[in-house]
């Protein structure tokens, strides 16, 4: 009976995590577009509105700011006021069946 259970917990530790999947421009705007973004940034949790339209704003964190969102592919890009200097940055987004991140924000918590 040991052996059995050390094999099986064998197969569960090499069973791949839930596998995220890269959204595309559509999900993107169907699922976050309209909803508060945060992210665990240097300065703190940071969250951000992207409204449809195009609009976006920091709704959380130390410096309040509003930007501008488009979507190159399916990449979100948006370009803020003094945030990057005011140049554009773009983010793949991903989605498990229970998160949202994005490899270069890292976890997002969706309110």
């Amino acid at each position: 009976m040991r052996r059995l259970i050390f094999c099986l917990g064998g197969i569960f530790a090499l069973m791949p995590p839930a596998l995220a999947e890269t959204m595309t421009a559509k999900q993107i705007e169907g699922e976050l577009i309209g909803r508060v973004l945060c992210i665990d940034a240097k300065a703190g949790v940071v969250c951000a509105s992207h409204k449809p339209g195009g609009k976006s704003e920091i709704v959380s964190g130390q410096e309040k700011q509003t930007g501008t969102w488009k979507f190159k592919g399916n990449e979100l890009c948006v370009t803020w006021q003094k945030i990057r200097r005011g140049k554009e940055g773009c983010a793949s987004y991903e989605k498990t069946k229970s998160a949202y991140s994005s490899p270069s924000f890292g976890k997002i918590t969706v309110k």
